[in-house]
């Protein structure tokens, strides 16, 4: 289970600190979202990671950078993958779009076309780089997901990877987690590398719930998304199925040693 890690954002030194410590002492990945480029935290998290054995990636602010407007803001995103490269930062996670696209088949060839001309901008400064950057299901479910990485392929694109939010799939998506694993493994025999960003909800929010605060409020067991799996059950056949991709969990800072400890020792039981 050493792939499961911790999520950050660039906001606080003080709220980072502990975070980085239990990382750093156990060899634990870090991800670090570049949404608030406080310089006093940047200035530590190089200190602290670029020399380090920890394997670290970013998340850029999908409101400014994403597939979908990537037109015209190149010269930010080339920026941007500079401040993660800075960080020691293997790859970046990226969204398809800043909110919600349409949902009507008819509209999609065109919308993949789009996209598909942005993500060959996108690869293009990742080569320039060496770069790569994962992209993440958001308002969809897996018929867009099928649709958009089958553009990628058309095109040829090496550095365009796959992200798997289970907390998005679970609020915005139709298919069960059972099915979104199959997709994934599918996708994985393709050579398409995987990140996953791991936390909990009640299926009506994207509420990014600790597992903690999920086993508080009693929401860990089986539901229509989980199947027959329970949350925990959930997370040893993600780190089971995917053993060499990282498993991020996006809960609140002050959950994050808590929400590791208690997973470790539920995957262990």
């Amino acid at each position: 289970m050493d792939n499961f890690g911790y999520k950050i954002v660039d906001r606080s030194k003080t709220e980072v600190q502990p975070i980085i410590a239990a990382a750093l002492q156990n060899g634990r990945p870090i991800e670090v979202g570049l949404f608030f480029l406080d310089a006093s935290t940047q200035s530590y998290l190089q200190a602290e990671l670029v020399d380090s054995s920890v394997p670290v990636n970013t998340h850029l602010d999908h409101n400014v950078y994403n597939v979908f407007s990537i037109s015209g803001k190149l010269d930010g995103l080339r920026t941007q993958l500079e401040r993660a490269l800075s960080l020691g930062s293997a790859y970046s996670i990226l969204h398809v779009a800043a909110g919600v696209m349409t949902s009507r088949r008819a509209t999609w060839p065109k919308l993949m076309e789009r996209l598909g001309d942005h993500l060959e901008a996108i690869e293009q400064v990742c080569t320039e780089l060496d770069h790569h950057v994962y992209v993440e299901n958001t308002f969809h479910s897996i018929p867009f997901y099928e649709a958009f990485f089958l553009e990628a392929n058309a095109r040829g694109l090496k550095r365009i990877h796959q992200c798997f939010d289970i907390g998005h799939a679970k609020v915005w998506s139709d298919e069960p987690l059972a099915e979104w694993l199959d997709f994934l493994d599918k996708q994985q025999r393709q050579d398409r590398r995987m990140h996953f960003h791991l936390h909990a909800n009640q299926g009506f929010n994207d509420d990014h719930l600790s597992f903690v605060e999920a086993d508080r409020r009693g929401i860990i067991a089986a539901d229509a998304y989980l199947g027959e799996w329970d949350y925990f059950s959930a997370l040893k056949q993600i780190g089971e199925r995917f053993p060499s991709s990282r498993k991020v969990f996006e809960v609140p800072p002050e959950h994050a040693l808590s929400n590791m400890d208690l997973v470790l020792r539920r995957l262990a039981a």
